[in-house]
């Protein structure tokens, strides 16, 4: 079967199915720990996508294959899946509008 696309949330979520749990984040990257011996431990970046060498360690690490994990994984519901980049960076920055012409500087200028 064929790698699946998929986020860090994504990933959690699939693992925490066979007995992961959150233990600690560090910065970008989610830590997880099997509950069973031997409490594997499995670091997962918390990107949007994943990069498909990335996920196959993980894979391999948590003792699945990618048949295995392609059952397990499931949809989660992305708010931004249909955004465009631009709106999406320009919605995050600005929630009550649009960025200001000029950009950061002329705003900057205009607070100060």
């Amino acid at each position: 079967m064929k790698l699946p696309v998929v986020s860090g949330t994504e990933v959690v979520a699939a693992l925490r199915k066979l007995g992961y749990e959150e233990d600690l984040q560090h910065g970008s990257h989610v830590i997880l720990r099997h509950l069973d011996p031997p409490h594997r431990r499995l670091s997962v970046p918390n990107h949007r996508e994943l990069a498909k060498g990335t996920l196959r360690a993980l894979i391999r690490e948590a003792g699945l294959t990618v048949d295995e994990f392609a059952r397990l994984s499931i949809e989660v519901p992305r708010q931004d899946r249909f955004l465009p980049r631009a709106m999406l960076a320009s919605s995050m920055a600005y929630p009550s509008g649009p960025r200001p012409a000029g950009g950061m500087a002329a705003e900057r200028r205009a607070h100060a």
